[in-house]
């Protein structure tokens, strides 16, 4: 089970992004909380309301940015999840083309090529013809 940290919102924010952090921690319409917390401080009075959110400020972090480590990780593992399918591919045996890696994985020419060019390197696959259209892959 993950655990919901509460951050400020960098999406949904008026002023700090407090009440639209507050909005996507307990899943309710940020409008709906701004409203109600608009009706607590003038009920409560206007200088503890403004106090309370400035404490706020200080205490609920802004959220983490993605840093490029993760973008990587989450990167290569997409590649090796491609990697795998196309090994999965071959059944029983048989080759296999760029173009089927394309149709497969909804990729582009050069991902494709990349693909089969690392599985080849990496000894699972063996380049059948030298060039075009007439370029196959079969699993060693």
């Amino acid at each position: 089970m993950t655990t919901k940290k509460l951050y400020r919102s960098e999406k949904d924010k008026k002023v700090a992004g407090l009440v639209g952090g507050l909005a996507e921690f307990f899943d309710i319409d940020s409008t709906v909380l701004r409203v109600l917390a608009i009706i607590g401080v003038i009920v409560t009075g206007v200088i503890p309301g403004i106090i309370a959110y400035f404490v706020a400020l200080l205490v609920v972090p802004k959220r983490p940015e993605a840093g490029i480590k993760d973008v990587n990780k989450e990167a290569r593992e997409n590649v090796e999840e491609n990697k795998k399918k196309i090994m999965e591919s071959f059944g029983g045996g048989g080759s296999i083309s760029n173009d089927d890696v394309q149709k497969l994985l909804g990729v582009s020419d050069a991902t494709a090529t990349r693909y089969l060019d690392e599985l080849e390197k990496e000894g699972k696959l063996r380049q059948i013809g030298d060039v075009g259209v007439a370029v196959r892959y079969e699993k060693v």
